[in-house]
């Protein structure tokens, strides 16, 4: 089933960027495009990959800007390819078909380690690909306290990668907020640098990684996951209880331009304090039907009860502090038990799924 959505999902992006992605059952060719046959999962990223980043080289006309030396142009080729792996891996992993760009948080020393490169050569080649207008990167900088003193640290990067030759990418300012606590994961040891000490296999011979591999260990993110499956590398994700519920209880006064993006940050927050960040989309879903209900006219003050945020907030609220009171270690089963128990949730999920935003806004990846 997982293997069916990936590749539904990489045939809508591929479908977008003019190149053929078929599995061997598929039922003929586009014309100019060419079969493939992928026999797993890795395969098929990396071969999609390849096919996109050849085609979003020669439009940009990179080789043509540029002349490098045979075994230069390998390697700048095999770092685009697997940055483009890292991001058709991150967008298939959600129910949105196919973006122009995606986001991606990396750590300029994992992805030195896992592509092989030095960090200097590392950056000569990111510099390339971002003067191509292929992808854009800056470094994140956060202040911490750290032995009683505010410090400045550097948190990684964002990268915003294309995969679409005619959209320039473009980084945001709400991609470089970030929820991870680095004091704690410096003082845990949980840092990029300590797992490249204890990794002797990455650091003696990243060829020897698979391709899988690679884009699991990249895939790491410091806000919610959007990927199901849990990171190589672990971060301290700090979400304030508050901080959770405010972002759902603020939705209804949310203008109908910016409502998909106030969506998502909300579901993301919730996911993140829940700990269920697997069911992302159903959190979507939850606060998408809460909206629909509230301009439906369902609302329970006219009969002196709590609008409907309130009460899904009041009822969350109780479902933390019972995960703190270690009550249960499932904590989005227990949520998701808990909201079925509530008076208004058969009517709410029952409104029809009709727009109540503006226009369709894409989801940015952390």
């Amino acid at each position: 089933m997982h293997n069916q959505k990936l590749e539904r999902s990489l045939n809508a992006i591929a479908r977008q960027q003019g190149f053929s992605f078929t599995t061997p059952s598929g039922t003929g060719l586009e014309p100019h495009f060419e079969r493939v046959q992928p026999s797993s999962q890795a395969e098929s990223l990396e071969t999609a990959a390849a096919k996109l980043g050849e085609r979003l080289r020669a439009e940009v006309g990179l080789f043509d800007l540029y002349s490098f030396r045979r075994d230069k142009r390998e390697r700048l080729e095999a770092l685009h390819d697997l940055l483009l792996c890292v991001a058709l891996s991150k967008a298939s992993s959600h129910s949105k078909a196919a973006l122009p760009v995606v986001t991606l948080n990396y750590y300029g020393e994992l992805l030195a380690a896992v592509s092989g490169l030095s960090r200097p050569t590392l950056y000569d080649y990111l510099n390339i690909l971002a003067s191509a207008g292929l992808l854009v990167y800056k470094g994140r900088v956060v202040s911490i306290e750290l032995d009683g003193k505010q410090v400045n640290r550097c948190d990684g990067s964002v990268m915003c990668v294309t995969l679409d030759g005619s959209i320039r990418p473009k980084i945001t300012k709400h991609d470089f907020e970030t929820v991870r606590d680095l004091a704690a994961d410096i003082k845990a040891g949980r840092t990029v640098w300590a797992f490249l000490k204890r990794s002797k296999k990455l650091l003696q011979s990243p060829k020897d990684l698979s391709k899988q591999e690679k884009i699991k260990l990249l895939s790491t993110p410091s806000l919610p996951p959007a990927i199901a499956e849990k990171p190589s590398l672990e971060v301290t994700v700090k979400v304030s209880r508050d901080d959770a519920l405010n972002a759902l209880r603020a939705l209804p006064g949310a203008i109908k331009e910016d409502r998909a993006e106030d969506v998502d940050e909300a579901a993301r927050w919730l996911a993140a304090k829940l700990g269920d960040s697997h069911s992302l989309n159903l959190w979507r879903r939850v606060c998408w039907q809460l909206l629909r209900a509230e301009d439906a006219g369902l609302n329970p003050r006219s009969i002196g009860g709590k609008c409907l945020f309130e009460q899904v907030a009041s009822l969350l609220e109780r479902v933390l502090i019972d995960k703190e009171e270690g009550v249960t270690r499932n904590v989005g089963a227990y949520a998701l038990a808990r909201l079925k128990t509530w008076d208004w949730w058969d009517e709410v999920m029952r409104v029809p799924p009709v727009r109540v935003a503006r226009k369709a806004v894409s989801h940015t990846f952390s």
